[in-house]
């Protein structure tokens, strides 16, 4: 019984919770209105199981094998391999259709040459400009994306000795559970040019088209300049890249102003408030400036000094990059993630 009620709570997070990623809330959707993902069985099972006990989730790694002569995926590994043990045979699997890169740390050398060849790697620790760069970070959270730059030059300097460019870039985290890994391939190459932009899970698993996911290299270098202690400061918002992205991406942790848009109370109504008032607030968002009685409302709110995914929803909205979730990329982090 104390199972199926769980199940229950899992299936009544608010859509954004699911689509994200992110861990559960403790207040449930208010909104009449379910979204697709609430029917995913599948998801909610395994949000439920990890919660309760994640050592019994057991990661699938079956993978179709592809075609690569006109689909050149590659696989981009960031961070510390948490949950290794884990995710190994699904990453041995992917290996067989993608050429894997990963930015480490030198604790976790072994691991990454199971997977994939030394001139793949980086390890950080034998760079002295990486470790200097690395252990002068203000915020852990700043890792990642520091990683994802290195990772990114790696796949660059490959391209160049090949003479080609991969056509897709993924970058995924060894703590993470994928709940449809045999969509994987295949769904980053049609979500993402269907979408025209990138598909994810916030910014834990996120990938698309070579030269969108290419721009996360000039995030990391205007990630202390631009995105430090902005929690109080109105950044210009780009209402179309918003309308054409879903809850996927923190977009509703922006600064609104709320003499502009009011307080909606859940995501749902947020994005409703948006369309509604379209053609009224794309130009104020964007001319709109802040005095010192201005107010903001948000429903989400990461770390006070740095909050990586609104920072990264920023930058992607600076650039008019659209995020949507993509069913082969649907999962979370594990529960105990050692």
């Amino acid at each position: 019984m104390c199972y199926i009620n769980l199940v229950y709570v899992r299936e009544m997070q608010e859509s954004w919770v699911l689509l994200s990623g992110s861990a559960d809330q403790s207040e449930f959707a208010k909104s009449d209105k379910l979204h697709s993902i609430h029917k995913d069985i599948k998801l909610t099972e395994a949000r439920s199981l990890n919660k309760l006990n994640a050592s019994d989730l057991i990661q699938s790694h079956k993978i179709p094998n592809y075609n690569r002569k006109k689909y050149r995926p590659a696989i981009i590994i960031t961070g510390h391999l948490r949950c290794f043990a884990k995710s190994r045979l699904l990453f041995n699997k992917l290996g067989e259709n993608c050429d894997i890169y990963i930015a480490t740390t030198g604790q976790y050398r072994r691991e990454a040459l199971s997977i994939t060849s030394k001139t793949r790697i980086s390890i950080i620790e034998d760079d002295d400009e990486a470790r200097s760069i690395d252990s002068s970070l203000p915020f852990n959270t700043m890792k990642q994306w520091h990683k994802l730059a290195i990772g990114l030059k790696l796949i660059e300097a490959e391209e160049s000795k090949a003479k080609k460019r991969y056509t897709h870039l993924l970058k995924v985290r060894s703590d993470y559970f994928f709940v449809h890994p045999e969509n994987i391939i295949r769904d980053l190459r049609v979500s993402s040019n269907t979408s025209l932009g990138l598909v994810g899970a916030s910014d834990k698993v996120f990938g698309g088209r070579r030269d969108h996911m290419m721009l996360m290299k000039d995030f990391f270098n205007g990630l202390l300049g631009w995105h430090i202690r902005t929690n109080n400061v109105y950044w210009p918002i780009n209402l179309e890249q918003v309308l054409a992205s879903d809850e996927s991406i923190k977009w509703y942790g922006f600064n609104w102003p709320i003499e502009l848009i009011g307080t909606p109370a859940t995501v749902d109504n947020f994005k409703t408030t948006l369309k509604v008032n379209y053609y009224s607030l794309r130009q104020k968002l964007q001319a709109f400036r802040p005095t010192s009685e201005t107010k903001y409302h948000n429903l989400f709110q990461g770390n006070i000094n740095f909050a990586s995914e609104i920072a990264f929803a920023r930058h992607l909205n600076f650039v008019g990059i659209p995020f949507n979730e993509c069913f082969g990329l649907r999962g979370f982090l594990y529960q105990n993630r050692r």
